[in-house]
């Protein structure tokens, strides 16, 4: 008789056993889930090693999450699209502007968002 208590008892816990791994199963898959909502969103600032000389700016190399930057603040709607297209916009390393007379430099994220990196 005392191995079927034992018996029924064992299966008892087996059962909690169970259900606690399932609940701590479900809580992990939530907390990443979580995780994954608050830093999906973040992007890390924008940035770029430049060498700054009378008016001269070469991009030594750009963050991996950069795509350009640029002299002065950026004027229209499309970050992107000015990088690519204004003259005094660098979107690669070992390229050169001249004659930078603003008084910051702007990097670029992939994503369009702009921060000031440089006052001049």
């Amino acid at each position: 008789m005392a191995s079927v208590a034992g018996a029924v008892s064992v299966a008892g816990c087996m059962d909690q056993v169970d259900l606690v791994e399932e609940t701590s199963e479900q809580l992990e898959e939530d907390a990443e889930d979580a995780v994954e909502d608050v830093t999906g969103d973040l992007e890390r600032p924008p940035g770029a090693d430049l060498e700054i000389d009378d008016g001269t700016i070469t991009v030594m190399s750009l963050n991996s999450n950069t795509e350009g930057i640029k002299c002065g603040p950026i004027e229209g709607d499309d970050p992107l699209a000015e990088i690519e297209d204004h003259e005094l916009a660098a979107t690669a390393a070992g390229e050169t502007i001249e004659d930078c007379d603003e008084s910051t430099i702007v990097a670029v994220t992939e994503n369009g968002n702009t921060e000031v990196i440089e006052q001049l």
